[in-house]
């Protein structure tokens, strides 16, 4: 969840930049724009899913190694199937959240919608 947060905040700020930069934008003006970035988020994304799932399997990664149970059976039990299926769904759900949140993204900002950030002050 932190992963999917963190992606599609990311991926709304772009886009909302990119609206406020050049109002005259439309939908898919922003959303090619924005999926540029979008793809660097996804290439990103790849390598932490890749080192979240080892982590996350290394009690299985050391049963494959003391088991002597042959590796076809082993990949037919339920830790196995669960784990998975847990990594392709997630992937494919982290995957999906990029385009799907450039789109709605696109759609609100579209035009300089949604008015910039406030200034309260602040500098970074």
């Amino acid at each position: 969840l932190g992963a999917l947060t963190d992606v599609t905040v990311t991926q709304a700020a772009v886009v909302q930049a990119l609206a406020h930069a050049n109002p005259r934008f439309g939908l898919w003006e922003l959303y090619r724009r924005g999926m540029e970035v979008g793809y660097d988020h996804i290439g990103s994304l790849v390598n932490t899913l890749v080192l979240a799932y080892a982590a996350g399997s290394l009690p299985l990664f050391l049963l494959l190694t003391r088991d002597p149970t042959p590796l076809r059976f082993l990949l037919n039990t339920e830790p196995f199937a669960a784990e998975i299926a847990s990594m392709v769904l997630g992937s494919l759900g982290l995957l999906l959240a990029v385009p799907l949140t450039t789109l709605m993204a696109a759609w609100f900002f579209r035009g300089g919608r949604g008015g910039p950030p406030e200034d309260h002050g602040h500098t970074h």
